[in-house]
């Protein structure tokens, strides 16, 4: 490991980065909260639901799925819970552990999020890179997601 400073070079690089990793979520964010009434984090709580085998996953599964603290996301799933989004259960077999399910109505405002996300998407990232940018960007953020200093230890992803 080295303590030598940034370069011009590194440091612009990384201005970029933080700039970008602020300003992107923000910006779809503002229209998920705007036109369906949800965060981008309480978006991906219900997504990440909906592709679960009878759209229920136990929390501590969700926070790491969401690379997010159980805190964090027991608050968000007390909002997603207060208006029906989700319900929280109790596992019959193991007293530790809540399951997050995902309601008829939670499903209902994913199918209305789901469009606002994804033009999002397209608008912030997509729309600015070609097909070879996407396929190196891909490649980039899988190296830096795999780098065993992140956390600590390696994050777990899935690879095709």
């Amino acid at each position: 490991m080295t303590t030598e400073q940034l370069d011009t070079r590194e440091a612009s690089l990384w201005q970029d980065l933080m700039a970008f990793s602020t300003l992107m979520p923000a910006a779809i964010e503002e229209e998920l909260r705007r036109d369906a009434g949800l965060s981008l984090f309480e978006f991906s709580v219900l997504a990440l639901l909906a592709r679960s085998p009878e759209r229920t996953e136990t929390m501590s599964r969700v926070a790491e799925s969401t690379h997010v603290s159980a805190s964090r996301l027991s608050h968000a799933a007390a909002r997603l819970e207060e208006r029906g989004l989700i319900e929280r259960t109790a596992c019959p077999t193991d007293r530790r552990s809540v399951f997050a399910v995902l309601t008829d109505a939670g499903l209902e405002k994913l199918e209305v999020s789901l469009p606002i996300h994804t033009a999002g998407i397209r608008r912030v990232v997509l729309d600015a890179l070609d097909d070879a940018d996407r396929d190196h960007l891909a490649r980039i953020l899988a190296t830096l997601l795999r780098h065993d200093r992140i956390g600590g230890e390696a994050c777990a992803t899935d690879e095709a």
